[in-house]
């Protein structure tokens, strides 16, 4: 059986979809690093061991498939997943011919965790039930503390 990621980088250029993927993961147990193009990944990888990359395929500087290329080159033979990610389908083929998966956009957590973990959708899900549960509950609680009943 494949081991578990436990550190995902994700690279995203856009703020409110890595945001969303780095809290999403965390939510699921990862440790997870964000970065917004080629730069910061590469500060990243001299701070940090990733056992997993998610990658957008069109960022500015590089593609997603040219810091694909080069991770897999001699510097960082290391690491032994990346994932492409896209919302244009011909990038599919992309990643097909530099060997990585492909996750098209737009994804649900599901996919995501299928493609690293290789859980049953039945589980994620009620993982998933059972967070927005607990956030509904923090949500009323909170919102409870904040306007107490009594007052009306």
């Amino acid at each position: 059986m494949t081991q578990r990621p436990q550190i995902f980088f994700v690279v995203e250029d856009n703020e409110m979809i890595l945001d969303t993927l780095v809290e999403n993961l965390n939510d699921f147990g990862y440790t997870v690093y964000g970065a917004h193009n080629h730069a910061e990944l590469s500060t990243l990888l001299k701070q940090v061991k990733p056992d997993m990359l998610l990658i957008d395929h069109f960022l500015p500087e590089k593609t997603g498939a040219e810091i694909t290329s080069y991770l897999k080159g001699r510097q960082h033979k290391s690491i032994p997943t990346v994932i492409l990610m896209s919302a244009h389908q011909h990038v599919k083929e992309i990643a097909k011919q530099i060997g990585v998966p492909f996750l098209e956009k737009p994804f649900s957590i599901d996919d995501l965790l299928r493609i690293v973990n290789y859980k049953p959708a039945a589980t994620i899900r009620d993982n998933q039930k059972k967070h927005v549960a607990l956030r509904a509950i923090t949500a009323i609680t909170n919102l409870y503390f904040t306007y107490p009943l009594e007052k009306y």
